[in-house]
């Protein structure tokens, strides 16, 4: 996660050294925020559970890790895209990390 989020963040015209958060802390919380939102077993096919983790996820990045100069709503979107995709690996982290 920590290198997705570094590349994204790259995409956005933003580098890693120069952000107000650490890296891994915030890929750290963005994990544990998206184990909790992909428990609904019905995620990766509803687009309004979806939007509402993109919303959660959005308000995420811009107040608690200070990214809203990254484009934190392309980035809450390729995240929940990928929890999307990779719905049970976040669960299984959810639970052994829950």
């Amino acid at each position: 996660m920590r290198s997705l989020l570094e590349a994204l963040l790259q995409e956005a015209g933003l580098e890693a050294e120069v952000l107000p958060v650490d890296l891994n802390q915030a890929a750290a919380g963005i994990v544990s925020r998206l184990a909790v939102e992909v428990r609904p077993p019905h995620f990766a096919e509803n687009p309004d559970v979806q939007r509402r983790a993109r919303r959660r996820l959005l308000h995420y990045l811009e107040d608690d890790l200070g990214l809203a100069d990254a484009d934190p709503v392309y980035l809450a979107t390729q995240l929940v895209d990928l929890a999307a995709r990779r719905m049970e690996d976040f669960r299984r982290w959810g639970e052994a990390n829950g």
